[in-house]
């Protein structure tokens, strides 16, 4: 089978767990005889292609105002909003990622994290005839800022998103609505998903996502020498929208009750 990823980054380059998810299962299709292809971004230079352990990349130079992604991330709140609104609906990335799809011929697409690709490519893609199906990696689909987190402040419900949100997703929920199936990585993510509207009547699955072949994870509980302190560790960025203030409140609690402890992180941020 010929099947195509399309997903913002591709390893080396990533930015979180989405990216290392799909190369791990990318690279398990291919151990298991399937061609495996990948669209993927790169800054606004030139197209490039290369193979990543067995899989075909193509890296599209994204046609929009800055490049989202990493150090270079802008900061301006009305270039923001501007980068934004061309994303919303891309012509010219529709136009190069259908040139792409038309040349690899899958049997097969899943669309992933599309920022900087345009939602509006999904529905010009079922047009060809080929099955698309999303998976869901994030929120960026009902929040712009992709976690329903605004400043200190979970947006727990569909009425608490913000004016932004909802103006700016709405046109991603019709896109969306091409796809033949919807798969989340969580029933958390797939879930909230179908709280706010979107994959109405579509088929949902929840397939967590590949760990790399090479690793095999501990069996059962390792036991605790009660002379060492506990050993508590967080492996994500860090920032308020992963949670990880909830861990320190809890451990400043732990602490002034006089329990000895270590805590461990590991992630980019502040």
């Amino acid at each position: 089978m010929r099947i195509l990823n399309v997903i913002s980054l591709y390893p080396p380059f990533t930015i979180g767990g989405a990216e290392r998810g799909t190369h791990n299962i990318a690279q398990s299709w291919v151990e298991m005889g399937h061609e495996v292809h990948t669209l993927a971004l790169r800054s606004p230079v030139c197209n490039t292609s290369d193979k990543v352990d067995g899989v075909h990349v193509e890296r599209i130079a994204m046609a929009n105002l800055y490049w989202p992604f990493g150090s270079e991330r802008e900061a301006n709140p009305v270039k923001r909003l501007l980068w934004h609104t061309i994303d919303t609906h891309n012509t010219t990335m529709v136009q190069r990622v259908i040139e792409k799809v038309r040349r690899i011929a899958p049997d097969v697409i899943l669309t992933r994290n599309l920022q900087g690709f345009s939602t509006a490519i999904v529905p010009a893609l079922k047009s060809l005839g080929i099955p698309v199906v999303q998976v869901l990696h994030d929120l960026s689909l009902i929040c712009v800022r992709t976690a329903l987190y605004r400043g200190n402040q979970a947006c727990e419900s569909h009425q608490k998103r913000c004016l932004d949100c909802r103006l700016l997703t709405a046109p991603r929920h019709r896109h969306l609505q091409a796809v033949d199936g919807v798969i989340g990585v969580s029933r958390y993510i797939l879930d909230m998903h179908l709280e706010h509207g979107l994959f109405v009547g579509k088929p949902n699955f929840v397939v967590h996502n590949a760990l790399r072949r090479d690793i095999t994870p501990r069996a059962g509980i390792p036991s605790r020498n009660p002379a060492r302190p506990i050993r508590f560790g967080f492996i994500g960025r860090v920032h308020p929208a992963k949670g990880i203030e909830t861990i320190l409140t809890a451990l400043t609690d732990l602490k002034a009750q006089g329990q000895r402890f270590e805590f461990h992180v590991g992630g980019e941020g502040e």
